[in-house]
């Protein structure tokens, strides 16, 4: 399940005053509406009452340490209101009433702070403004957190991040919008389209997958990382998880593509391993696949020390035969399953 913050934060990091917010913005209402209807908000008893009624086409779970706190009645099936008193229990809740709905975080403070550890994203509206307030948002730290998507408007602008993940060895970084000279250059050098797991887009149109798994952290909460040792800066690769629809069953993607002068670390397999780990915060049942093309000796290996299995062979589109490795989390993880 996705758990994402949504806030409108000023330039100081200000929030609110615990009453009201200092400025209007229709345009975040209208964009807050449009993202957040059909899925599940949670927010603290004050924020609810603010607010001052159930928002329409959403679950609001509210979060209140009063035991005798009864939310109002509501005729409309599509809106419904939820007790807990807890923020695990909140997102116990969220996750049972719809794993596949994104769970959007809307305050206050202290739910924002509470919450921050098992935030999947974080959708910000940055108020260009230095208001006086008595609410903060936790700050974005540049080292746990990057910008994938800006959109500019007048006196604001519309932001998305995506967390960073650090292994022992390596920082893996989603793919942003800005990232198009060094997505280019990776995918520019062919002897990383013969080694390792292939992306399907990858050959012919790079462009189109950098934005494809922009759009992949968006909608799905994981997608594709740049990678980095983490004693350099130079990139020496691509890999990650991208969730695949196209079938009967939805299953996520496992790829890599690794510069041919760091094969041979255990770099594949320690980057898998994280994405199995971040899957398991979305999808704790969730199927992986690979699929290598024939020959593929290295990425053989890599797959089968992770603990996938070979289930099938595959022609994709293009006539190109695949064979096809796969795995549920749980088994990757832990071994069952």
């Amino acid at each position: 399940m996705q758990v994402v913050a949504i806030a409108a934060v000023a330039s100081n990091g200000v929030i609110g005053d615990g009453r009201d917010i200092p400025w209007h913005l229709p345009e975040d209402f209208a964009r807050f509406k449009r993202v957040t209807t059909g899925h599940v908000l949670l927010m603290g008893r004050a924020t609810f009452e603010a607010i001052g009624r159930p928002l329409p086409g959403r679950t609001t779970i509210v979060i209140t340490r009063q035991t005798d706190w009864q939310p109002p009645r509501v005729e409309d099936e599509a809106t419904r209101v939820y007790v807990a008193t807890s923020v695990e229990q909140s997102l116990q809740m969220a996750d049972e009433i719809d794993r596949e709905k994104i769970c959007w975080v809307a305050g206050g403070g202290e739910i924002y702070r509470q919450t921050w550890h098992r935030l999947t994203g974080l959708d910000l509206t940055e108020v260009h403004q230095t208001p006086e307030g008595t609410v903060h948002l936790p700050p974005v730290d540049p080292g746990q957190w990057r910008e994938i998507t800006r959109e500019h408007n007048d006196g604001f602008d519309f932001v998305r991040h995506a967390p960073i993940t650090h292994t022992d060895r390596l920082v893996l970084e989603p793919v942003s919008q800005r990232d198009d000279e060094a997505w280019h250059g990776l995918h520019s050098e062919w002897e990383m389209h013969r080694t390792g797991l292939r992306s399907g887009y990858t050959d012919v149109h790079p462009e189109v997958d950098l934005q494809t798994n922009v759009d992949s952290w968006i909608q799905h909460g994981l997608g594709c990382w740049l990678v980095r040792e983490a004693n350099d800066s130079r990139w020496i690769g691509t890999g990650g998880l991208r969730q695949q629809l196209d079938g009967p069953l939805p299953y996520w993607n496992l790829f890599f593509q690794l510069d041919k002068s760091v094969q041979g670390r255990g770099y594949a397999v320690e980057l898998s391993r994280a994405g199995f780990s971040r899957l398991a915060e979305l999808d704790p049942t969730a199927e992986v696949r690979a699929y290598l093309m024939p020959g593929d000796r290295a990425g053989t290996q890599v797959v089968e020390r992770l603990g996938l299995y070979r289930m099938a062979d595959h022609v994709d589109k293009w006539g190109n035969p695949h064979m096809v490795y796969s795995r549920s989390v749980p088994w990757l993880l832990n071994g069952v399953g």
